[in-house]
């Protein structure tokens, strides 16, 4: 599954929860969030070798930077532990 999620940390219910858990005001350079769901290890394993392979990461890096500035990219995993 992908997903994309788009966030503003500007919204005013955003800053009052911030403030009122004392939490520092959130970044603003945040645009989006985008979300890779897999069933199992292997098909997370399978995508990111077919990302990095020969002419795919040169293609996907060209096509991000038309709209993500350098350094604008972080990868985040979350691993489920089924109970």
């Amino acid at each position: 599954m992908y997903r994309r999620h788009y966030v503003t940390t500007a919204d005013p219910l955003v800053q009052r929860l911030a403030a009122g858990r004392g939490d520092p005001a959130p970044a603003g350079d945040l645009s989006a969030v985008t979300e890779l769901v897999f069933a199992t290890r292997e098909e997370a394993e399978d995508m990111v070798e077919q990302m990095l392979a020969l002419g795919v990461l040169e293609q996907v890096l060209a096509d991000e930077a038309a709209f993500i500035a350098p350094g604008g990219v972080s990868w985040l995993l979350q691993h489920r532990v089924k109970g």
